[in-house]
């Protein structure tokens, strides 16, 4: 074996030459083939790894769709609750609208009332008032009393007859008054009061009865306290 660098014979089979120290596996011979290295295997892909701000920014997309969610469940509470009020309230404006109207024809059918028991008071004044002039006259006279009453009576038929059907009509209008609405409840027994006077002097004017002394008495008290009555009625129905 010759060293291929110094070209010494070499007696034995070394790695190096025992003359220049050559390494004989550092020096290629010529003509020698090169050893093709083995293929390096293909690298694998890297394994996907999440970033670290897509972590955070998908984190901060559920929490705001968690945020989302409890706005909306909570605006949809409120809307409920704002819809449940809105709906309460159109029904106490109509109960408050029905109970207007309701006190307005209440109001409407008691004014018309009074003053049909005023003008029906007018009537039976009239005949009261010939009742008394003629008993008055029949005592002076010293005659029957009972044919001086009838006299009134017929003198004054058509007040008196006007007077039944006022009477008629006013005890029809009254039963529209039984049940009034809570705030015109003082009008309501006001004009039931008014009424019963007024009854009271309807009689006195078609039956009259007693002697003439009380019977103007009784006139002349019935007659005031049913002009009382009347104002006061009038006042509180705004007339």
């Amino acid at each position: 074996m010759f060293c291929p660098k110094c070209g010494h014979k070499q007696e034995t089979i070394t790695k190096s030459c025992e003359k220049c120290g050559i390494f004989f596996a550092k020096i290629r011979l010529p003509g020698a083939a090169t050893a093709t290295p083995p293929p390096t295997p293909p690298t694998p892909p890297p394994e996907p790894k999440t970033s670290t701000f897509a972590a955070l920014f998908i984190g901060i997309l559920f929490l705001a769709s968690i945020a989302l969610g409890y706005l909306y469940n909570d605006q949809k509470t409120k809307i409920a609750e704002l819809t449940a009020q809105l709906d309460s309230a159109t029904t106490e404006l109509a109960s408050i609208k029905a109970a207007a109207e309701a006190a307005g024809d209440y109001e409407q059918t008691a004014t018309s009332v009074i003053r049909s028991i005023l003008a029906s008071a007018a009537n039976a004044e009239s005949v009261c008032g010939e009742i008394k002039k003629r008993w008055r006259q029949a005592v002076t006279d010293r005659k029957d009393i009972n044919e001086a009453i009838d006299s009134a009576l017929n003198a004054k038929r058509y007040n008196v007859n006007t007077l039944k059907k006022q009477r008629d009509e006013i005890a029809v209008a009254m039963t529209n008054l039984r049940t009034p609405p809570e705030a015109l409840r003082n009008l309501h027994e006001k004009t039931v009061d008014l009424y019963g006077q007024y009854e009271k002097y309807v009689s006195m004017a078609i039956s009259p009865s007693g002697s003439l002394i009380s019977y103007n008495q009784g006139e002349d008290e019935v007659k005031g306290d049913l002009l009382r009555l009347v104002s006061e009625a009038k006042a509180m129905a705004g007339m």
